[in-house]
């Protein structure tokens, strides 16, 4: 039996190695481009979330609420037999809910893609640009709405409203090791563009290199991909001075899913380890320049339980833990555990609903979080 959103026998490594090495930045691939001859020609994502969290402070008592409402959608079209197009959009409202409000909302960047197989499938060339419909020059309102939902603990699904005109080149490479079982490696060069970074600066992000190593396992009833990537960052300006050097950072990817006749389960694992960053602008004497990057650990794991081959109930748990870092102020745990719907509408639309309830704390009890979060999304395949 099939899993109602899986995608098809064919979405193999190749389509991970470039959409991580580019498309989509860190976190698990909302979707890959399809390999083989059961791509689809057209496939539309819609994704609706909220999610609102509670901040305590232990030592003082005072609260305050951190939420935000985002919509996404995904599309990736068919141009030909060795072609495909994919195109992300995503828009979001956050607050900061404190003494005041700070709110933040409108469009972010719209990126698109295309790629091109070749090579009886084994090799895949991308392009792809990051159009610039987002916000940047945010108003000191809008910096403390950004800055609140920022922090990776939160797991908010929109970080960044805007940045520059962005281009992303790529290749990846594989092959059947033996029977059900590809591995491959991809490289990708992303050209980052200048931007507004207040109201008087200009930013110039550094260009981004990325290295990726994967390999794909397949039975009849399950999948399990793992890969790594390797980031390696360019030096950042402002005004067209040397600002800040990002660390290298190491990304190691594991996703698996099974499903028996009714009872399935996917689970992923994902661990970022990043060196330290460099602040190259040092304004006092024995100022340390260095900002430190603590690991961050996702663990995922969603079982199902599937009468048919048009409903399924989920039972999603996500985990997520923080070292201190330049984005979170201290080490740093959130989890999360729901409930699920998934159903087919027609022969080519699906519909799935969550529900969770969060909570979460840091290092020493210092702060303490909870919250609850919820998504509707909608997939459509032709």
């Amino acid at each position: 039996m099939k899993n109602l959103c899986s995608p098809g026998r064919a979405q193999g490594v190749l389509a991970m190695l470039v959409l991580t090495a580019g498309l989509v930045k860190p976190g698990f691939a909302p979707a890959a481009v399809l390999f083989g001859d059961d791509r689809e020609l057209l496939t539309i994502q819609n994704q609706m979330s909220f999610r609102s969290w509670r901040v305590t402070d232990n030592d003082t008592n005072q609260a305050r609420t951190v939420r935000q409402a985002s919509n996404r959608l995904l599309s990736s079209f068919t141009l030909g037999p060795s072609a495909d197009l994919v195109f992300y959009g995503s828009a979001a409202v956050s607050q900061d809910r404190a003494a005041s409000v700070a709110e933040l909302d409108g469009l972010g960047d719209a990126k698109l893609k295309g790629f091109v197989h070749a090579w009886q499938r084994r090799l895949i060339l991308s392009a792809g640009v990051n159009l610039p419909t987002g916000q940047t020059a945010l108003e000191e309102n809008e910096i403390r709405a950004a800055a609140a939902v920022a922090p990776h603990v939160f797991g908010f699904r929109m970080k960044n409203y805007g940045g520059g005109f962005d281009l992303d080149l790529g290749a990846a490479v594989g092959f059947d090791a033996k029977e059900n079982v590809t591995v491959g490696g991809g490289a990708s060069f992303l050209l980052r563009g200048e931007y507004d970074l207040d109201q008087v600066s200009q930013y110039k992000p550094g260009s981004e290199i990325a290295l990726t190593a994967g390999a794909d396992v397949r039975t009849d009833r399950s999948r399990t991909t793992l890969d790594a990537v390797v980031r390696v960052f360019m030096t950042d300006q402002i005004d067209g001075t040397d600002s800040f050097e990002e660390g290298t950072q190491f990304e190691f990817n594991l996703v698996t899913s099974f499903q028996g006749a009714t009872w399935g389960v996917d689970l992923g694992v994902k661990d970022i380890v990043k060196l330290d960053n460099e602040l190259l602008t040092v304004t006092s004497p024995g100022e340390d320049n260095r900002v430190s990057n603590g690991n961050n650990l996702w663990l995922s794991a969603t079982p199902r339980y599937q009468p048919n081959e048009d409903f399924a109930i989920l039972f999603p748990f996500d985990l997520i833990a923080v070292n201190q870092s330049q984005q979170q102020n201290t080490s740093a745990w959130a989890a999360g555990f729901g409930l699920g719907l998934e159903g087919r509408l027609t022969p080519v639309a699906i519909i799935q609903a969550r529900v969770a309830k969060l909570t979460g704390g840091s290092e020493n009890d210092v702060v303490d979080i909870s919250g609850w979060d919820g998504v509707i999304s909608l997939r459509w395949q032709y």
